[in-house]
């Protein structure tokens, strides 16, 4: 069919409704995208937080006081107390 066969109104809503199709497909692309990278942030920061705590560990366990642990790993010594404590 040609689009003179449609009225005014006819191709307007057509007009509208791809409008809200392409509206939606972007918003998803960047919904996905967003989600994609806080995804990311947050697993990189677990990862973080569980490879300190087991260097925390591994040098209690090597008999490291928390204030050499705090000195060699330069994270905050109330960090490391707190992991000694959950170690215990």
């Amino acid at each position: 069919m040609c689009l003179r066969e449609y009225s005014e109104e006819e191709i307007k809503e057509m007009f509208r409704e791809d409008g809200i199709e392409e509206g939606f497909e972007q918003g998803m692309e960047k919904g996905l995208e967003q989600g994609l990278e806080q995804g990311l942030e947050q697993g990189l920061e677990k990862g973080l937080a569980e490879a300190t705590k087991r260097y925390v560990v591994l040098l209690l366990n090597k008999g490291k006081t928390t204030e050499e642990i705090h000195d060699l790993l330069d994270i905050p010594l109330e960090e490391v107390i707190r992991i000694a404590n959950e170690y215990k």
